[in-house]
């Protein structure tokens, strides 16, 4: 069943039960079910879509992306690029994993986060105030949003699929 989450955040999907597999072979995905309690669906452009008994649903995309939805309504995106999106429902938050260390973070107030392999990080506050952090924690300065990295003035991810 969809389930619309608080705060504008991705609806859960949980499957009831898998799809009667079709007896005419048509051009529609394949379907198996396994005696686990997982079902699968392989799609004829070389999607493949695996529901767990747990609620979680796995799609994965011909071209190595990746989206599992978890029944607790998190949401983990793996795109072909490398890049890590996982989405915290409890919280509406967004964690971004890049391939070379740099960690975003956006949050439901506003605020977004970089927090880089040196320990530096950068904070675009709500209210448009920018705040650079040095390493050892004790230097902050204020500073022109403009001068913040492209990835922390990127709009917060959005829940679609792969």
């Amino acid at each position: 069943d969809e389930r619309a989450s608080p705060r504008g955040a991705p609806p859960s999907r949980r499957p009831t039960s898998p799809p009667s597999v079709s007896a005419d072979g048509a051009s529609g995905p394949k379907k198996t079910v396994h005696p686990d309690g997982r079902w699968e669906e392989n799609f004829p452009d070389g999607r493949r879509v695996v529901h767990y008994a747990n609620g979680t649903v796995k799609e994965t995309a011909p071209k190595g992306s990746c989206l599992v939805t978890f029944g607790n309504g998190d949401i983990k995106r793996t795109l072909a690029d490398g890049r890590v999106e996982y989405y915290y429902a409890e919280v509406d938050t967004w964690h971004t994993s890049y391939p070379a260390g740099l960690e975003v973070y956006h949050f439901p107030s506003g605020q977004t986060e970089a927090h880089y392999g040196d320990g530096s990080k950068e904070i675009l506050f709500a209210d448009g105030v920018a705040r650079r952090v040095q390493p050892n924690g004790e230097q902050e300065s204020d500073v022109d949003a403009s001068l913040l990295s492209a990835h922390i003035r990127a709009p917060r991810p959005r829940p679609v699929g792969v």
